[in-house]
């Protein structure tokens, strides 16, 4: 996961009670499974050129 969330810390190193989860979505991989991912794993990963897409650039 990209961010870091903010810890729950004790009396002495007070910081905001707010916790912040990852925003988890079904992705399906082009094997067909289907895994959790962060979204913003999903938007990078859009980005990052694959194997496929260096292949039929290189056509």
């Amino acid at each position: 996961m990209a961010r870091k969330r903010i810890l729950l810390i004790g009396h002495y190193n007070p910081t905001k009670k707010r916790r912040v989860y990852p925003n988890l979505q079904w992705l399906t991989l082009p094997s067909g499974k289907r895994i959790k991912a962060c979204a913003q794993c999903i938007r990078g990963a859009k980005k990052k050129p694959t194997r496929q897409r260096a292949d039929a650039a290189k056509k």
